[in-house]
């Protein structure tokens, strides 16, 4: 069986769950997003730190405020998302095993008493 063929079978199980696949890819967006701008706001705390003495500290707790908050919700968008992933994977695994017992019940008893040299 080529890989193209077994790709084609598993996306036909995975169809079922597209809304599901469509919030994961959302949600590592907002994740991925939020870490990348993490970084700014540190590099904007880290410029009104002029020198000694000179320090905005206004500024800097809002920016730390504000990492807080991206930093969380980019938590919560990537357990959330984990949550997702894990019931789309056990789903599909259900429904594969499903469709495959369902296979060999139909199956006629001479074929699998000579599967398994049954006399």
């Amino acid at each position: 069986m080529k890989n193209g063929h077994t790709l084609k079978k598993v996306m036909r199980f995975l169809g079922r769950y597209r809304l599901y696949m469509l919030f994961s890819i959302i949600l590592a967006a907002i994740s991925v997003g939020l870490s990348l701008y993490v970084p700014i706001l540190v590099g904007r705390a880290v410029d009104v730190m002029i020198e000694k003495g000179a320090v905005q500290f206004e500024t800097v707790f809002s920016l730390l405020i504000k990492i807080g908050i991206a930093t969380g919700i980019s938590a919560l968008c990537q357990w959330v998302m984990n949550l997702l992933n894990n019931k789309i994977t056990y789903e599909v695994v259900r429904d594969v095993r499903n469709a495959a017992f369902s296979k060999i019940l139909k199956l006629p008893l001479s074929f699998k008493s000579i599967s398994l040299n049954i006399k």
